[in-house]
């Protein structure tokens, strides 16, 4: 069965969340969002009035969705923090090996870009961002894993920042190397 295509707006969702994880949000014109999602160009501006900063603001909660959805399923199948993390770590490498290392994370591409943009909605979709997956994580260690609060969320925010260092790592070596390590050094966190 042929399968349905999408409308315009998530097709520019989609693109922008593709080239932002490639090339990062400076680097992506609004032109060139609209090339690859193949939607008509006048629906730009209807659709998203306020151009490629809400267009970017969809992707990132796209993109934080995607992980959010990678935390919870891979947990569904591991019986340890270990197991669980190790999992995270294949599936993210999986899609690096996958985009060839051209593709990373578009959450941090575009946090790195606008990181003197706080106060702006990209900044702040950003801090929800990374927030959203840290809530998850330890949610997760503290109700499947049956870790305190406390220890699951510094568990949750250094494992969030070494797998976003490691598939950072990973483009640059055009290995998945660095996220098996990092797997394996937080297994050893915890506690």
């Amino acid at each position: 069965m042929p399968k349905p295509k999408t409308d315009s707006k998530e097709r520019l969702i989609e693109a922008a969340s593709r080239l932002f994880a490639q090339q990062g949000y400076q680097a992506t014109g609004l032109s060139q969002i609209v090339e690859e999602s193949g939607a008509p160009r006048g629906s730009v501006y209807f659709l998203f009035p306020e151009g490629k900063e809400q267009i970017a603001v969809e992707a990132l909660k796209l993109s934080a969705d995607r992980i959010r959805h990678l935390l919870h399923s891979t947990a569904e199948n591991s019986d340890t923090v270990t197991d669980w993390i190790r999992r995270i770590a294949a599936s993210m490498a999986q899609s690096l090996e996958e985009s060839d290392f051209r593709s990373g994370s578009p959450l941090a591409a575009v946090t790195l870009d606008c990181v003197n943009e706080g106060n702006s909605s990209l900044g702040q979709a950003c801090h929800r961002a990374y927030d959203s997956w840290i809530e998850d994580a330890a949610h997760l260690l503290q109700h499947k894993y049956g870790m305190d609060r406390a220890e699951a969320e510094k568990l949750a925010v250094s494992a969030i920042a070494a797998i976003e260092g490691a598939v950072i790592l990973c483009r640059a070596r055009r290995s998945t190397e660095p996220l098996s390590i990092v797997a394996e050094r937080i297994a050893e966190w915890v506690p």
